[in-house]
Order: C-alpha cells, then sequence, then structure tokens
C-alpha cells in the first residue's frame, strides 16, 4: 500500500467526494455521456439488495450503465458522501496496478446503504478519477433500525408488573400457541446468523433444529476435524471470537460456540424438531410446517416466510454406488459416520475421495496407525493452510464488518482475474510440495481455468485441499495414493485392480461428499418446488452469484442460506433486510424467473 501524508490525504477526500457527487448527478439526471466519463470501458458493479432488490452483477459500462439507470429511478440513489465509519480514502494494489480505493454512504427510497468503489486515476476524468468497480449494498432498512444503545436497565419492557426476565425470556421463545412471522429450518451457524438479525431487528422468528442443541451437528463430524477458516475470520454477527483463541479452532469447540451463541444472542432456538414436509398456501401466502417435537407429537405452524439454512455439510451424504462394494466383508461408511481413526490402528483402510474431508480423514487414519490408502477419484488443488490466512488478510487490517464488504463487493470476473494471479503464485511457492505429491501417484490441478482452490471452493465447494499435514504424509508414504479409476471391482478381500492385484482391505470409509441442497428441498418442500427452485449450490458463472442463495427464488416465500462462516455472516444481513421489506410491505413477493430476472408474484 502506498503511503499518503496529511495533505495527499485531504486532497484525495475532496477528490473522491468530487467522484460521488459527479456520480450521483449523472444517475439523477440520467445523463449517458457524464457516466461514461466516471466508468472506464471495462467496469463492473455489483449490486446487494440496495438498487434492485436482488444479489446481481453488471459487467461492462454500457450494461452497469443501463442496469444502474434502471434500477435507481425505482428505488432512489442519493446523498452520496464518504463513509465516515469506514476507512478513509487510500492508494492500494489490486492485481499489480494501483487504485483509489472509497468507501461511500447513501440513501435510497428506505433505508441507507453502503458503497466501495476502486478507481483508477485519468487526468481528463472528472476529479482525475474513473471507477474500474462499483458495489452497493443495502445497510439499514428505516423502519428496522438495529438498537445502538444499551437497553436501559434489565433489557426487556415487562408485559406485566413485576414480570421476571426469566418470565418474560419463556414468554418470547413460547411458540405453542402462536406462529413466527419467520421459520429458520435449521440451527447451525447459518441459521443462528438469520436468526440474530432478525433478534436486532425486531422480527417475530424461530429456529427449529432436529439437534438438541446450535452445535451438535460439529459434534458429530469426525474427531481431528478443525475450521480450515482461521479464527480471525469466523466471527458470528455482534459477538466477536475471544481473542486468545487458537488460529484455528478444534470442530468441537466451535460446535460449543455456537451453543453459548445462541444463548448471549438470547435467539428463539427450539431443538429436538424436525420440519416434516411443508406446503405454501397461495391463498393466504402463508406456509404450512408440521413440526415433530421432541415427545414425538405434531405441531403445525403457518409463517408468512420459510428460511431453509441446511445442506452443505450436514446436508445429505451423497453415497455412489460403487461395483461390488455390497459384496465388500469388511467395514464400510460414510464420512459423516467416521469419529476417529483409532479403532482401526493396525487396520487396511482405504478412504474414497480427496477433497478436504477426504485428506484430513486419511491423516488421522495414519497417525493413529492404520495401513491407509487414499483412492483419488479426481485430480486436486493443493496449497498450504497459511494460503488462506494471506487470502483473508484484510481481516487483521480493517473491521470484520469492512472486510466483509470488501469480500463480497468483488465481481465475479475480477475474482477470476485476482485467482490466475494469485495461483501462479502459488504454483511457484509450492513446487517443491507438488512435486513430491505427484512422485507419490497423487494428481494435481490448478482448475479447469487456471484459477485454484479459491474459485473451486466458490464453484465446487470441492476438489481442493488445504494442507494441514496429509500433503507430508503422502509424500513421505504414510499415506499410499490409489488411482481410484484403476479400480475394477470390489471383492469380499478389497479392491480389485485393473491388472489383477488385490489391494486387501478391512475398511472403506466414503468421503464423496453431500447432495446438492436442491435433495433437501425435495424432500422438505416437495419435487414440484425442488424443480422450480434448481440447483442451489456453487457459484452460476453466468452471472457470478452463489445460485439463490440469500436472494429471491423462484418459490415465493422460501428462502436459501448456507455455505461458510463470513459468507453466512454477510448475507445474513441482506436475507433479513429482503424479508423484513415483503413484511412490512416496502416491496411485493419477489419470485425468480426461468431467465433469472426477479419480478413480483
Amino acid at each position: 500500500m502506498a503511503k499518503q501524508d496529511a495533505g495527499a490525504g485531504a486532497d484525495l477526500e475532496d477528490r473522491t467526494q468530487a467522484w460521488l457527487e459527479a456520480l450521483e448527478q449523472a444517475i439523477s439526471g440520467r445523463r449517458r455521456a457524464d457516466f461514461d466519463g466516471l466508468f472506464l470501458e471495462d467496469s463492473y458493479w455489483r449490486d446487494m439488495v440496495s438498487l434492485t432488490w436482488d444479489t446481481c452483477q453488471f459487467w461492462g459500462r454500457d450494461a452497469l450503465r443501463d442496469a444502474v439507470f434502471e434500477a435507481a429511478a425505482k428505488t432512489g440513489f442519493t446523498d452520496l458522501q464518504l463513509d465516515p465509519d469506514r476507512s478513509a480514502p487510500r492508494v492500494a494494489d489490486f492485481i499489480g496496478e494501483p487504485y483509489v480505493e472509497v468507501f461511500f454512504a447513501f440513501r435510497n427510497a428506505v433505508g441507507r446503504g453502503k458503497g466501495f468503489a476502486r478507481l483508477q486515476e485519468d487526468a481528463n476524468a472528472v476529479a482525475g478519477l474513473r471507477a474500474h468497480m462499483v458495489a452497493t449494498t443495502l445497510h439499514e432498512l428505516d423502519c428496522a433500525p438495529e438498537p445502538r444503545e444499551r437497553h436501559p436497565r434489565l433489557g426487556f419492557e415487562p408485559a406485566f408488573p413485576g414480570q421476571s426476565y426469566a418470565e418474560w425470556n419463556a414468554a418470547k421463545r413460547d411458540f405453542s400457541e402462536r406462529d413466527p412471522d419467520v421459520l429458520i429450518i435449521g440451527g447451525s451457524h447459518s441459521g443462528l446468523c438469520v436468526g440474530a438479525r432478525f433478534e436486532r431487528k425486531g422480527v417475530s422468528y424461530l429456529i427449529v433444529e432436529k439437534n438438541a442443541n446450535p452445535g451438535d451437528m460439529w459434534r458429530g463430524r469426525y474427531e481431528a476435524l478443525a475450521l480450515h477458516t482461521p479464527t480471525t475470520i469466523n466471527h458470528l454477527p455482534y459477538v466477536p471470537l475471544p481473542d486468545h483463541w487458537s488460529l484455528f479452532t478444534p470442530k468441537d469447540q466451535w460446535a460449543d460456540w455456537l451453543d453459548c451463541y445462541a444463548k448471549l444472542m438470547n435467539l428463539n432456538f427450539q431443538g429436538n424438531t424436525e420440519a416434516l414436509e411443508c406446503r405454501f398456501d397461495e391463498r393466504t401466502r402463508t406456509w404450512e410446517v408440521p413440526l415433530r417435537l421432541a415427545d414425538g407429537t405434531i405441531r403445525r405452524m403457518r409463517p408468512r416466510h420459510v428460511v431453509l439454512a441446511v445442506g452443505g455439510v450436514g446436508g445429505r451424504p451423497r453415497i455412489p454406488e460403487l461395483p461390488g462394494l455390497d459384496a465388500f466383508r469388511g467395514e464400510v461408511m460414510h464420512s459423516t459416520a467416521f469419529e476417529s481413526g483409532a479403532p482401526f490402528a493396525g487396520k487396511r483402510v482405504m478412504v474414497v475421495g480427496s477433497s478436504t474431508t477426504g485428506h484430513d480423514i486419511s491423516l488421522d487414519l495414519a497417525l493413529r496407525g492404520a495401513d491407509t490408502t487414499m483412492a483419488q477419484r479426481g485430480p486436486s488443488c493443493v496449497v498450504n493452510i497459511s494460503e488462506v490466512i494471506a487470502f483473508g488478510a484484510d481481516y487483521a487490517r480493517v473491521s470484520t464488518e469492512e472486510a466483509d464488504f470488501l469480500r463480497s463487493a468483488m465481481p465475479y470476473p475480477l475474482w477470476i482475474k485476482r485467482a490466475k494471479v494469485y495461483t501462479q503464485m502459488t504454483e511457484r511457492t509450492h513446487a517443491t510440495l507438488h512435486e513430491g505429491l505427484r512422485k507419490a501417484g497423487q494428481k494435481l490441478t490448478i482448475g479447469d481455468d487456471e484459477t485454484g482452490w479459491s474459485i473451486k471452493l466458490f464453484r465446487e465447494a470441492a476438489g481442493y485441499y488445504l494442507n494441514v499435514g496429509a500433503s507430508e504424509a503422502i509424500v513421505d508414504g504414510l499415506i499410499k495414493i490409489q488411482d481410484y479409476d484403476r479400480i475394477e471391482r470390489f471383492v469380499p478381500e478389497g479392491a480389485l485392480l485393473d491388472d489383477g492385484k488385490l489391494v486387501e482391505l478391512d475398511a472403506v470409509v466414503l468421503c464423496t461428499g453431500f447432495w446438492d441442497l436442491a435433495n433437501d428441498i425435495e424432500a422438505l418442500l416437495g419435487p414440484e418446488v425442488a424443480q422450480r427452485v434448481g440447483r442451489c449450490n456453487g457459484v452460476d458463472p453466468k452471472d457470478g452469484e452463489y445460485r439463490t442463495m440469500s436472494r429471491p427464488t423462484a418459490q415465493p416465500h422460501l428462502w436459501l442460506i448456507n455455505g461458510g462462516i463470513p459468507d453466512s455472516r454477510k448475507s445474513s444481513d441482506l436475507l433479513a433486510m429482503q424479508v423484513i421489506a415483503q413484511l412490512e410491505g416496502l416491496v411485493p413477493s419477489l419470485v425468480r424467473g426461468p431467465d433469472g430476472r426477479v419480478t413480483p408474484h
């Protein structure tokens, strides 16, 4: 980052404010030439709910100009000014080029927004600046502001004289004879994030979870698991993690934190409650959701909106039909049933799958004394875990909220461009490790378009490994690599290869992932809704957005959220404000059509 003295900083503030004022005037007056003079021809705009009631991207100056003019005429886009709550304008490097970065605030017809722009120096432009990219996000609705001051006295308003906090809190969480406006199905980190947003914004909601506690899904996973993102990135809304925590959080500690978080935030959480097949009533615009309670009774709720916070690693296991596996005499389990490598000491175990879980379980088995083979079905993108720390460097530099915005602001084409440069660098720094892995028989990739692990994460959430020790174990021969394509079939004694060799086995662990969220939707909402909503997971390269996540779906009053902790933290706020806007009548019910556009229902 280039250093700036006080005078240069003041000049930069004046120039960026002048650019913002020119942008507001060009948009309000729909002056095409003035607008074009403020942007590079190769420019981008990502909007998150503030102008479009959607998350969407516009690529190229002509496309973004027309889209922004149309959207701003409906929603408003006024009072653009430097954001006093964010970092001051600065010169920073982006993919090897210097840009002026500026955070700004604005208003639309229903609330306040935040913006970010990356500007290039151009002596012939207004204020000597032209935009390479702009991002806008809805920050707060006027009708649902979050409290900014401590509540006086005990933090609640008694419903009757003498009511205690315990009585008030029990009544707050009791939905036995009333229905919430919003029912959140799934109570792990994504569901808790959404619940926390509704809690702070004063919306009636209930989180239901089939397990007893929020952290139980994580407790049920394999013992060696730890989060693969650093603690600096993993704060939940409003409650940061303790400073003294380890850099990477063990899964049981994370599970305990989720339980604590639900209590600290006083969330309406109801465990041991399973949602059965739901039905949407078009006449009343409400859902009918049968809930199986802990005692086995059925409670039928009629919320106005349903949020599905299920799927991902907590979704339905994908168990492929492997030739002959049913004839194998040893133990067979999916990774969801694997707890520890300790019971397999001295046994011969094959792990099928070579993404993160496959590597983690293989390493656990090998360290516990198992004769371990990892069967690799497709090439893997492998980098050391330290790369994740570098990838999230903004979180150590600025506030979590500001870093989240920087992360979410980037349009997909720029993610691709940056990832390609970054991947070329990691290929050089990991050359020795990669050479050792190839010698051990592991197939490696840098992605179909040389974009590496980060784009594999966005597109597929599979096909990569952030190395925490398994790669060295492979190089050293502690974990053997077997090309899965050479396995002809499984037989009672093990795996028979295409050259007639038998790999004798005592157990097989299937690290074969989970089904797309569409399968959970079909189980909960029926095949018609699932077909209408379509594929859910991963980024759609056609528009650069996560498919259906925290944005209107093809089913009215249905919202989806899952993914990593940073994604859920940011998108939960966007989801909550979209739901509130519909509850309050600020915008009609919106659905996504076959062409991807959002229209009133």
